[in-house]
């Protein structure tokens, strides 16, 4: 679905400020290795270093039609990755 260059990047994030914080967020907690996320990693998918630009298009296309404002990303199982299977919208 969004197959392309930095144009449709820039513009869907753009779109979709909220969910490419939580994107880039995910990504930093992994990479940097906080508390809690030493064994959790980020699903190529949506890993910016493996898909670059294109791991925030993969994730705003798995989850804008769900995403609420007063929800957050959970992973289903909080030792598992942050992988399509095991995340979801949850309440804080």
């Amino acid at each position: 679905m969004f197959e392309g260059g930095s144009s449709i990047y820039t513009a869907t994030r753009k779109a979709y400020p909220r969910l490419w914080r939580i994107w880039y967020r995910i990504n930093q907690r992994c990479k940097n290795n906080e508390l809690y996320y030493e064994d959790v990693k980020v699903s190529d998918n949506y890993n910016i270093d493996i898909s670059g630009e294109q791991g925030f298009l993969n994730f705003v296309e798995d989850f804008a039609d769900t995403h609420q404002e007063d929800l957050t990303i959970d992973r289903i199982d909080p030792k598992g990755h942050y992988e399509f299977s095991n995340m979801r919208w949850a309440d804080r």
